[in-house]
């Protein structure tokens, strides 16, 4: 992968063979950042979403290969427990256009993939809601 900083955004182009939520935590790794809005388009080949379910309060994870344009990535990055919390979501579309999406836990690329990582200067960190059990952030008091 390469990246370079733009001012408060980070442009990270991710190669074939790599994985796009491994490569955007890790580029907020080197950044250090902690508040960030992520943006990004691409052609994917594999992609694992997850489908968050209330009743047992856990992803239902589907898994699709195949040739897909990445139409949209977009997510934010903040903290849990001090350490990266990337949260993403993409849409994507298959030779015959059809297009289907979900919250992203993996997808690897076979083209390219052109990212953002606009930093927002701060930092914000997460907690787990006791009601859906989903790590939301916590504005503090």
């Amino acid at each position: 992968m390469e990246h370079q900083r733009f001012g408060h955004t980070i442009l990270l182009t991710v190669p074939p063979g790599e994985e796009v939520v491994q490569a955007l935590n890790e580029v907020a790794e080197i950044y250090h950042i902690s508040l960030a809005e992520v943006s990004g388009i691409g052609g994917v080949d594999q992609v694992k979403l997850g489908f968050y379910q209330l009743d047992t309060q856990e992803y239902l994870e589907q898994d699709y290969e195949g040739t897909f344009e990445m139409l949209s990535l977009m997510g934010n990055i903040t903290l849990k427990d001090g350490e990266i919390f990337g949260h993403y979501h993409g849409q994507f579309a298959d030779t015959s256009a059809d297009v289907f999406g979900g919250h992203l836990l993996a997808s690897r690329v076979f083209a390219t993939a052109e990212l953002f990582i606009r930093d927002l200067g701060g930092a914000i960190d997460r907690s787990e809601d006791p009601e859906t059990g989903i790590e939301v952030i916590a504005f503090e008091e």
